[in-house]
């Protein structure tokens, strides 16, 4: 599991969303099955760690069923209030999950209660991530100008990732902001 994670991360970066997701799948395997042994287990934090990945991934693509699946897998086999990379991925994906469902209120919540994790900055995936989850938010609560005020206070956000998908990511959103508050 751990090296279909690393595989998967750069596979991601580069916009190979197929290839990684084959690969996050692979590595998170049933996470069911290890409910009942060690949370310690090395193999297991692996396997959630990929799960959350790939409850995010799922999220942001637009596949909430699969995304809520694995994320609620992530968040019941593992302690939801740690900040082991994969419950902030799912937590993350839960926002987005709640956005696309206009329930914002949930949504909000559930993104102040990630960000009150301890963040693991040497996950660039993970620090792009909330980015873009936070920019979804604030799309919604406090218009595209506080979205366009996210995107240019972080500096060179696709750098954080390595550029490739992120930064692409970064652009659309921020071409998504511009659009919003009427400036083609």
């Amino acid at each position: 599991p751990l090296i279909d994670y690393y595989v998967a991360g750069c596979e991601w970066s580069m916009g190979r969303l197929d290839t990684a997701r084959s690969r996050l799948q692979n590595g998170a395997g049933s996470l069911e099955r290890f409910g009942g042994h060690d949370r310690a287990s090395v193999e297991q934090l692996v396997r959630a760690n990929c799960a959350g990945r790939l409850a995010w991934l799922d999220a942001f693509c637009g596949n909430l069923r699969r995304s809520i699946r694995y994320a609620t897998a992530v968040l019941t086999t593992r302690r939801a209030d740690t900040d082991e990379i994969g419950v902030q991925f799912a937590h993350l994906a839960t926002v987005l999950v709640h956005i696309e469902r206009a329930e914002i209120e949930q949504a909000k919540q559930r993104f102040d209660h990630a960000a009150s994790l301890t963040a693991d900055e040497g996950e660039p995936l993970l620090t792009a991530a909330r980015l873009l989850t936070q920019v979804r938010l604030a799309m919604v609560t406090d218009g595209p100008y506080a979205a366009l005020s996210l995107l240019q206070s972080t500096a060179s956000p696709g750098s954080n990732a390595s550029g490739g998908w992120f930064a692409a990511q970064f652009t659309l959103a921020t071409a998504d902001a511009y659009l919003a508050a009427g400036e083609a």
